[in-house]
């Protein structure tokens, strides 16, 4: 076999690129079979016991990343159930709708640290968001910059 890749300049590196690709298939199990097949898993239903009991444990102050896998759900979908239970999660992130009554109290002339309060986020915060939104900030006297 006749080695032609340094012939082809440009070609070369996609060559070499291709070849390591159809080395690895061969070297795969099972003839190459396709990585995206993936076994179907069953989605874990969760009873209204178990989420009680969830929320409870995360009111004391759990984690999710450490209830979500007693209960064999993602941390994701277990912040999404608390969620629609009506539990505010922790470090996250103000919702549109909170972003809006930030800027209407800002408007109104209370201080970031008494809208963050008020709303359970830090001023930094809310000054980031009230920023963002492309409100005009206030000196620390009340007076427009």
């Amino acid at each position: 076999m006749v080695d032609l890749r340094g012939l082809f300049s440009k070609l070369a590196p996609r060559l070499r690129r291709a070849l390591m690709v159809v080395r690895k298939v061969r070297r795969r199990p099972n003839g190459g079979t396709a990585r995206w097949r993936r076994e179907s898993h069953q989605v874990v239903q969760l009873s209204e016991r178990q989420l009680a009991a969830a929320e409870a444990r995360y009111a004391e102050g759990a984690k999710l990343r450490d209830l979500a896998p007693e209960l064999g759900v993602s941390r994701v979908r277990l912040a999404d159930l608390l969620r629609q239970r009506g539990v505010r999660i922790r470090n996250a992130s103000p919702t549109p709708d909170e972003v809006t009554e930030m800027v209407r109290r800002y408007e109104s002339g209370e201080s970031l640290e008494q809208i963050g309060e008020r709303l359970g986020f830090n001023g930094g915060t809310v000054r980031n968001r009230l920023v963002a939104c492309g409100v005009a900030m206030r000196d620390s006297h009340g007076r427009a910059r």
